[in-house]
C-alpha cells in the first residue's frame, strides 16, 4: 500500500505504508500484524522495525532502522539484523523480480534492423533480427523455431536468412519460403511480426524467468489464437518460463483448458479500485467453464462481480452449458 505525502518543502512525496510477504503460506514480514512492529519516527523519514522469527511472535535482536520510501524487502535482504529466513525469502523475491520482462511489442521496433551481437529482446521487440540470428546458431531451436513459424503464419516458412544492411553492420530478418523466396521482415504482417516475437523470446536462450504480454491477442488472426496459445503452454512446461497476460478476447478464454483455465483473474472496477477474482472461484458451474469466452462476450463477468448473488441465480439456469 502506497501513500502520497507532503515533505517539508510542501511538494508532494510517495511513501511506503504497509508491506507483506508469504513463503509457502506462511508469513515472512508484515507492517500488518505483530511480526513486523513499525514505530514511525518523528521526521516521517523512517521507520523502526524488530521481526520475529517464522512462527514466533517474541520479537528478536535489535530495533532495525529502515527508511519508509524504499521497498522494506529489498532492506530486509541485505540486513544484518534480519533474521536468515526473512533474507532468505527477500532475496529470493527480489530474484524473481528481476527476471521479469514487460513486453510492450511495436511492429517498427520488430522490422527494424539491428548490430550483431545484440542477442537481448527489447521491450517494444527491438533487436529481433538479432535475436533470431543468435537463435539459429543451435539447429535445433531453429528447426523448432522454424515450425512454429509456418504453423501460426499464413507463410510457407522454410527458413531464416539474415542479411546484412547498411554500411554499419545491420543485419535484417528474411523469411525463406520453399521456392528460396526471400521475403523481408518490412513485408511480413503485424501478426506475423507479433508471432516471431513471441517465439523468440520463449524459444530464445535467455528466456526470462516471466514475461508480462499486454493484450496478447492483438495483431493475431482469430483462427490461429489456439496456436499461440499452444506455443506458450508447450514452451513454459518446458523451460518453467511464467506467462502473465492480460486479454479482452472471449477467443482465447475459451481456448483455454485445465490449468491454464484455473489460473484466469478477472479485474474489474470498484470505484476508484481495481478488483480481482479468480474465475474458479466465480459461481460456475463445470460446464460453464468451457465456454469462459462466451460468458465474457455476453457481459456475465461483469454482473457475476457486481450481483454474485444474481450471477449464482442465473448459472443455475442454464442448460446444457449454454445461457437460456
Amino acid at each position: 500500500m502506497i501513500r502520497e505525502r507532503r515533505n517539508r518543502t510542501g511538494r508532494p512525496s510517495v511513501s511506503i505504508i504497509r508491506e507483506e510477504l508469504f513463503s509457502s503460506g506462511k508469513p515472512i514480514f508484515s507492517t500488518a500484524d505483530s511480526y513486523l512492529k513499525i514505530d514511525q519516527l518523528d521526521d516521517g523519514s523512517q521507520i523502526m522495525a524488530r521481526i520475529a522469527k517464522t512462527g514466533n511472535r517474541k520479537y528478536i535482536g535489535p530495533t532495525m532502522k529502515l527508511r519508509q520510501d524504499q521497498p522494506l524487502v529489498s532492506q530486509l535482504a541485505a540486513h544484518p539484523d534480519a533474521t536468515a529466513i526473512t533474507r532468505s525469502a527477500c532475496r529470493t523475491l527480489l530474484a524473481g523480480l528481476s527476471s521479469m520482462r514487460f513486453l510492450d511489442l511495436e511492429p517498427q521496433a520488430l522490422r527494424r534492423p539491428s548490430l550483431p551481437g545484440q542477442n537481448a529482446l527489447g521491450d517494444r521487440g527491438e533487436n529481433l533480427s538479432t535475436v533470431l540470428q543468435d537463435l539459429c546458431e543451435d539447429k535445433g531451436r531453429e528447426e523448432a523455431f522454424v515450425e512454429w513459424t509456418r504453423e501460426l503464419t499464413p507463410l510457407d516458412v522454410h527458413g531464416l536468412h539474415f542479411q546484412e544492411v547498411g554500411l554499419d553492420g545491420k543485419v535484417q530478418l528474411m523469411l525463406k519460403e520453399q521456392d528460396g523466396r526471400l521475403i523481408s521482415a518490412d513485408s511480413a504482417s503485424d501478426g506475423t511480426m507479433r508471432f516471431l516475437a513471441y517465439a523468440a523470446a520463449l524459444l530464445g536462450p535467455k528466456a526470462a524467468g516471466t514475461y508480462v504480454f499486454e493484450e496478447i491477442e492483438n495483431g493475431i488472426h482469430p483462427n490461429r489464437v489456439h496456436l499461440l496459445l499452444e506455443l506458450l503452454q508447450k514452451a513454459t512446461a518446458a523451460s518453467g518460463t511464467q506467462i502473465i497476460a492480460t486479454t479482452h478476447s472471449p477467443a482465447i478464454l475459451n481456448f483455454l483448458r485445465g490449468e491454464a483455465l484455473e489460473n484466469v483473474l478477472l479485474v474489474t472496477r470498484d470505484g476508484e479500485n481495481s478488483r480481482v477474482r479468480r474465475l474458479k472461484d466465480l459461481p460456475l458451474a463445470a460446464s460453464d467453464k468451457s465456454i469462459a469466452g462466451d460468458l465474457l462476450e455476453s457481459g456475465w463477468f461483469e454482473n457475476a462481480t457486481a450481483y454474485p448473488n444474481a450471477a449464482e441465480s442465473e448459472t443455475s439456469g442454464k442448460e446444457g452449458g449454454k445461457p437460456v
